[in-house]
């Protein structure tokens, strides 16, 4: 007589790992790791949990203003954030001009990086005299986020998770239980934080938890951002160098921004509230941007609305 027999093996779950820290932070971009960094200056422990491994595949953030730098400036990044991005005698003017090969309309001298590093005198610029030793920056997010996150690592208050996805929180009266998880392994682990803060972004699981809304104008304008690669734009343009290039013609507005100042531009075409941002032909606009046919390579895009609204709250007990 032949018995068969059936084994069943029961595997008991871990647990998450536990982990405590005074603040946990999620999101790693700017403003995430400028909090941490800050707290770090304070002598104050963090945990940062970011999930990207790299820099986003399209430029963001492409002016840091003054206010910002006066900060990194006692931060103690703000010659390195200089230093990042364009090369440092690159002429940072605001220009207008009907098309890329067309008629300059008028123009804002600004200071280069290395006339504010040099504290050059009398460059003719309309930021001369600003009363401040940090004016406005002109640098992508793409160099300034590396840079702000090379200074936080010289600081031992902070342990910055890359490739960690931050999942639930619950909170009770002196502490946050949170949820996050190890991508690349898809481990759980619980951080008990006193401040749990949200530099998530525009999606943030956190707000939505918080039943937190947003209010004001939900459409100003739409956008159609391309990031280009070319080398021919720098020699079709037939003006003084610029940093920030806006064109208007019968046929749109857009704007074309210098990112490294030799072949990578970003080009925001700019429609209105009630266009049709999905049938934007992002193609027929550079051509009418640039007023040419050219070679380019397309290493980013992005098609999104542009708001004005603000939260309606910011705080929930110890949940920022």
């Amino acid at each position: 007589m032949t018995v068969s027999c059936q084994f069943v093996f029961v595997t008991k779950m871990r647990p998450p790992m536990k982990t405590e820290t005074p603040v946990l932070i999620a999101g790693g971009g700017p403003v995430g790791t400028t909090l941490a960094l800050d707290l770090a200056v304070r002598g104050v422990a963090s945990i940062v949990v970011e999930e990207r491994l790299a820099m986003p595949p399209n430029p963001k953030c492409n002016t840091t203003n003054a206010r910002s730098m006066e900060h990194y400036r006692r931060l103690g990044c703000a010659d390195a954030i200089r230093r990042a991005g364009l090369p440092l005698d690159r002429a940072t003017d605001v220009v207008y001009v009907t098309r890329w090969t067309g008629h300059e309309l008028t123009r804002y001298k600004l200071r280069s990086s290395a006339d504010v590093i040099n504290k050059t005198p009398n460059t003719g610029a309309i930021d001369d005299y600003w009363p401040t030793p940090e004016p406005q920056h002109r640098i992508s997010q793409l160099a300034m986020e590396p840079a702000i996150r090379d200074h936080l690592k010289t600081f031992s208050e902070c342990d910055y998770r890359e490739g960690w996805r931050f999942l639930s929180f619950q909170q009770a009266d002196e502490f946050v239980d949170c949820i996050v998880q190890e991508i690349a392994s898809a481990t759980e682990h619980q951080i008990r934080c006193r401040y749990l803060v949200s530099c998530e972004g525009a999606r943030s699981v956190i707000r939505r938890e918080m039943n937190t809304q947003l209010e004001g104008r939900d459409c100003v304008a739409k956008f159609c951002t391309t990031y280009l690669k070319s080398a021919a734009l720098k020699e079709l343009w037939p003006h003084k160098p610029a940093w920030m290039h806006r064109i208007y013609n019968a046929d749109g507005e857009s704007h074309v921004v210098a990112i490294d100042g030799e072949d990578r531009w970003l080009h925001p075409s700019i429609l209105s509230p009630d266009s049709d941002l999905d049938a934007h032909d992002h193609r027929r606009a550079i051509r009418n941007a640039f007023g040419v046919d050219i070679d380019y390579e397309v290493l980013g895009q992005e098609r999104w609305i542009a708001r004005a609204m603000v939260a309606n709250h910011y705080h929930k007990q110890r949940v920022f």
